[in-house]
């Protein structure tokens, strides 16, 4: 049996000790701990994410992406889930290589 814990450092005490201690009672454990990747760190280090990542923003610079507002995504999103086929269009199209530029400097930020 092995098992995978994603926990903040903070919350590491003595009642999480017990809990291993409990659970693999009389076994011997090796344990490993590495700090987890961040979601942009994650991305750009799988070379198959990365080009669907930079084809998506190749996509936005030809001017072929949809912006959306939160409250649009949720809305489109809902309407999805209710097996409809919305108009996505109706949303309209990303402004080109001026959000690519914007979007590149948050995700990289």
């Amino acid at each position: 049996m092995s098992s995978t814990y994603h926990i903040h450092a903070d919350a590491l005490d003595a009642d999480f000790l017990t809990s291993l201690k409990t659970l693999y009672r009389n076994r011997n454990l090796t344990i490993i701990v590495e700090p987890e990747q961040d979601e942009t760190e994650r991305i750009l280090s799988n070379p198959l994410m990365k080009a669907k990542l930079d084809a998506a923003l190749a996509n936005i610079d030809e001017g072929k992406g949809i912006l959306f507002t939160p409250e649009q995504f949720e809305a489109y999103s809902e309407a999805l889930q209710r097996g409809e086929n919305p108009d996505v269009q109706i949303y309209g199209t990303v402004q080109g290589s001026e959000f690519h530029a914007q979007e590149l400097e948050r995700v990289l930020a």
